[in-house]
């Protein structure tokens, strides 16, 4: 019995030798495939030819296909990509490159006929019908065809990219208002398909409808020389290979299935799971083996229906029938889910098995995944939408991070959870900056058990809206003086510069959108220059600054400017002014004369001019400036010529605020310095007459009259002094004059006033002139209320002299 399976493996490799040599490709010696046969199991510790080690796939394949009772010819017609080359270049030795191959003498299978369209035709066929469609769709918007906009280039694409081509069909991957411009693009499709049939058709083998021709292994070549140059990796990548073991056989050719009562471990058994691996175009459906009885065969009978499984093989699509264990579908699909199954026929040649009943041997489903998927970005929203085929109940939808740390698979990644999401999707929590994997998963109900498609997956990176910022201030640094603080709240997205200039940025600049950092940086005041260096501190939960900023001392002001950036794009701010302070004026003082005032100072240096508010004696020194205009503005020529700000009128009786402010100017601008502020405490201003009396002809008697234009609440005393040759400057400067009392004659050296109202009055006090000649001056020598002011105008001055020449009171005039 060993003998027995030592021989079958070696028929197997020499028959697979053959085929390998046959392809240009060196192969291991007939004494090693003999060691191999004879041992399997650790033939790599004993054969250490290079072939024999980059065939060792294949070999072990081999081996293990004919342990399953698969026919030698059958193991060389079915094989699969990865088993057809060998694993990377071979330099065979000089024993292995010219000992022949042993010859088996077995009836060799039929030659692979070959069933390849040049793919140049075909891809250039699919350009002209795409640019074709495109053309009619635009031809039939300028007709005003009803629904022609709402048909997607992108459809239009995929009908014949997947090979739509009855009208019927394409109806239903036409949105609802166009299904009825189907059959012309059916037409339009079908004249291309002609034109591409008459091209490859002197290329293509006879074959039944639908049917690919089927493949054997090339004639043995008794003695194939291993020196042959092997085809390179790039010409297998890309000469299209028909599929093996497909047979020319139709569902006529096979029995009607008949419905028996299950008598058998196979018939019985659980159908196995079709491997279902997706292609460029359609799907390659691999099962496992079924082996057969000695001196038997097997054909394989794959089918297909969309929608529910065929309840016989004759009920669905003949996908193909094949000796293989794979077959290609490169039908679209059509609806939600396409069922697979693979029935075996197993008979002692292949009239024998197409006739014996067949059992099921292996079934799958494919399901439609979504397809014309497009994303698109509005305004930070990221929606998407697609088609999915009736019966797909819901489409899962997951926002992959792409940041090399989240797993593709994580179910945490879906959104949308709890909605169909079945015409698309609408996403708000993207973050803006990041690049995502969305991938959508058409779900079904299989058997009571739910199912996802294949996912369909689009990159996006979601745009930045940056934030300019809007409230950067400037403030006084608590750490050292003479330096600030630049203060702002951090944008979420990007970083911010800080740029500073002596005048003031264009206004245009903060509202250009387009703006990038390139075009920024050749704007006066945004050079790298203008940039302002040094680490950003973060505190609070969102705020940022740059300590500690020292201004340029020849600037006498500064424009700053944020700058959100991120990448080349940017973002300008709200520019804040910052001035460098002017001193104050120095030696402030209030002049003032009865009628007159006026203020001097020293002149601060840098100063243009000097500003002069007038407030409230209890308003602030700020709100008197804000509220309030400027009484008047001093320059330096100005101030040299009267030495300081004499006011036009007089200032507030009962008290005000004197504020100076020096001034320098930039850019048409004014620059203020810091204030200096003068209190004033008023003045009432009291004016007096004397009146003679004429009703005592024994005296000289004057009676004072008062006015004031404020009021005086407290009481005040009075003293007169005379002298004879000037008037008198003070109370002692001269002799006392007295006075009667409004309600007696008794002499009294002062007149007591309790108080005035606003206005004039007679106060009924007279003063005794009649012993005295010369000047006579009234002064206010004592008050109540000691923080008021009072001065005295006097009247004019001849009413106040009494010429000496007048002779005392009854004498002759």
């Amino acid at each position: 019995m060993s003998d027995v399976k030592t021989e079958r493996r070696l028929e197997a490799l020499t028959k697979w030798a053959h085929w390998a040599s046959a392809q240009g490709y060196p192969v291991p010696s007939s004494a090693e495939l003999a060691d191999i046969a004879a041992e399997p199991t650790a033939w790599r510790d004993r054969i250490t030819s290079v072939a024999a080690h980059a065939w060792g796939h294949t070999i072990d394949y081999v081996i293990k296909q004919q342990r399953f009772g698969v026919v030698s010819d059958e193991i060389v017609r079915s094989l699969s990509d990865e088993y057809v080359r060998p694993n990377g270049p071979i330099g065979a030795t000089a024993s292995a490159a010219t000992e022949e191959v042993p010859v088996v003498a077995r009836e060799s299978a039929p030659p692979i006929q070959s069933h390849v369209a040049p793919d140049e035709a075909i891809a250039a066929q699919e350009v002209s019908v795409t640019d074709e469609l495109v053309a009619w769709r635009e031809r039939r918007i300028a007709d005003g065809a009803d629904g022609a906009d709402l048909i997607k280039v992108t459809t239009l694409r995929n009908l014949v990219k997947f090979g739509y081509t009855d009208a019927e069909t394409i109806g239903k991957k036409l949105p609802g208002q166009a299904a009825y411009l189907a059959r012309e693009i059916a037409e339009i499709i079908a004249r291309f398909d002609r034109s591409i049939t008459s091209t490859t058709a002197s290329n293509t083998p006879s074959s039944p409808p639908g049917v690919t021709p089927a493949r054997t292994a090339p004639p043995p070549r008794p003695e194939a020389s291993v020196t042959a140059t092997p085809p390179s990796e790039h010409e297998h990548r890309n000469v299209p290979r028909a599929q093996v073991g497909l047979l020319h056989l139709t569902h006529d050719d096979f029995c009607e299935y008949r419905y028996v009562t299950p008598d058998s471990q196979r018939d019985t058994a659980t159908p196995r799971q079709i491997k279902i691996t997706p292609l460029e175009a359609g799907v390659r459906l691999s099962f496992e083996a079924f082996v057969p009885e000695a001196g038997k065969m097997v054909i394989y009978r794959v089918v297909a229906a969309d929608g529910s499984p065929p309840r016989k093989p004759e009920a669905g699509d003949l996908v193909g029938a094949t000796t293989a264990l794979q077959v290609e579908d490169r039908r679209p699909l059509r609806t939600a889910v396409r069922s697979y199954q693979v029935w075996c026929h197993v008979g002692v040649d292949q009239d024998d098995a197409a006739r014996n009943n067949p059992f099921l041997l292996a079934k799958g489903h494919e399901i439609s995944p979504v397809s014309d998927f497009e994303i698109h970005i509005t305004e930070g929203r990221i929606s998407g939408e697609w088609t999915v085929f009736p019966g797909a109940h819901r489409v899962k939808v997951y926002r992959i991070p792409l940041d090399g740390v989240a797993r593709i698979d994580d179910p945490q990644h879906e959104i949308c959870r709890g909605q169909a999401n079945v015409d698309g999707f609408a996403d708000w929590d993207a973050e803006p900056g990041l690049r995502y994997l969305y991938r959508a998963c058409a779900e079904i109900a299989i058997d009571g058990i739910t199912q996802l498609s294949r996912p369909v997956e689009h990159e996006v990176t979601i745009p930045v809206t940056l934030t300019p910022v809007v409230d950067l201030s400037i403030t006084p640094s608590a750490v050292e003086s003479g330096r600030v603080d630049i203060v702002w709240t951090a944008p979420p997205i990007g970083r911010v510069k800080i740029y500073w200039a002596d005048s003031r940025p264009r206004a245009d600049v903060g509202q250009q959108r387009d703006l990038t950092q390139s075009r920024l940086s050749i704007v006066d005041g945004f050079r790298e220059e203008n940039r302002i260096h040094g680490p950003t501190e973060r505190f609070g939960e969102d705020r940022a600054r740059i300590a500690g900023v020292a201004f340029p001392p020849d600037w006498p002001r500064v424009y700053v400017t944020p700058v959100t950036v991120l990448g080349e794009e940017v973002r300008v701010g709200v520019t804040q002014v910052e001035t460098r302070q002017l001193p104050p004026v120095s030696n402030a003082e209030i002049i003032e004369r009865f009628d007159t005032e006026m203020v001097t100072f020293g002149w601060p240096a840098e100063a243009a001019s000097v500003l002069v508010y007038v407030g409230g004696p209890t308003m602030a020194v700020d709100e008197i400036v804000q509220r309030n205009k400027p009484v008047d503005e001093i320059w330096q020529a100005k101030y040299e010529r009267d030495g300081g700000v004499i006011f036009d009128k007089q200032l507030e009786a009962k008290g005000c605020t004197v504020v100076l402010v020096p001034v320098n100017y930039s850019q048409r601008e004014a620059i203020p310095g810091e204030p200096t502020a003068l209190h004033y405490a008023g003045l009432h201003r009291i004016y007096y007459q004397l009146v003679p009396q004429r009703n005592d002809p024994t005296r000289y008697l004057n009676e004072l009259h008062l006015a004031t234009d404020l009021e005086v609440d407290s009481s005040i005393a009075l003293t007169m002094v005379n002298r004879r040759d000037r008037l008198p400057l003070s109370p002692s400067d001269g002799e006392l004059v007295y006075f009667y009392s409004p309600d007696g004659d008794e002499r009294l050296p002062q007149c007591l006033i309790q108080e005035l109202k606003k206005g004039r009055h007679v106060t009924g006090w007279r003063a005794d002139w009649t012993l005295q000649r010369g000047y006579f001056r009234l002064f206010l020598t004592s008050q109540a209320d000691t923080t008021k002011r009072y001065a005295l105008a006097d009247p004019p001055v001849q009413t106040l002299f009494f010429s000496p020449d007048i002779p005392p009171p009854g004498a002759p005039q």
